[in-house]
């Protein structure tokens, strides 16, 4: 009998700042034409992307995190967004 022991792990070749990752999810919420985030506030700690504020739609809450996800770095996103009409 032959075991196979797994030791492999996936390790990013790199870590990003929270801030760099933070700058680059705003860059990217805002250059998104289908997305009003002038009310979104973007905060990031330990990889983990934090969405909090409104936006018009529910389409734009899902917008958001997937633009949030699409950044290098990100490693979660915390949506928090509102609709607000």
């Amino acid at each position: 009998m032959v075991d196979v022991v797994n030791d492999v792990s996936v390790v990013p070749p790199y870590t990003r700042r929270d801030l760099d990752v933070a700058a680059d999810v705003r860059t990217a919420l805002d250059a998104d034409p289908a997305l009003e985030a002038g009310n979104v506030t973007v905060s990031a700690m330990n990889g983990t992307v934090y969405l909090r504020g409104t936006v018009p739609s529910y389409y734009q809450v899902r917008q958001a995190a997937n633009d949030a996800w699409g950044v290098a770095g990100v490693l979660n996103v915390i949506n928090e967004l509102g609709v607000a009409f």
